[in-house]
């Protein structure tokens, strides 16, 4: 199943679920908007999970080496102190 089966079967189950709580008024626009902001809300926590796991197990670098490489990715020259 492509993504985009599996994202309209969500947001299917998401809008069936709101009517049926007694949210007959949502039109099928309020319905999509706060399904995407569920989504996005998901999405976010998710990535400050693995944020916060990926720093607990030491995958992470200094700001100081992160700075130093993307300056140099850049073609910038060292930071002045």
């Amino acid at each position: 199943m492509s993504t985009t089966l599996e994202q309209l079967d969500e947001f299917h189950r998401f809008a069936r679920e709101r009517l049926s709580q007694g949210e007959p008024e949502l039109s099928i626009e309020d319905c999509l908007r706060l399904w995407r902001a569920r989504v996005e809300y998901e999405e976010t926590v998710a990535a400050v999970r693995q944020g916060v796991e990926d720093f607990e197990a030491g995958r992470f670098r200094s700001l100081e080496e992160a700075d130093a490489e993307i300056r140099k990715r850049l073609g910038f020259g060292p930071r002045k102190q």
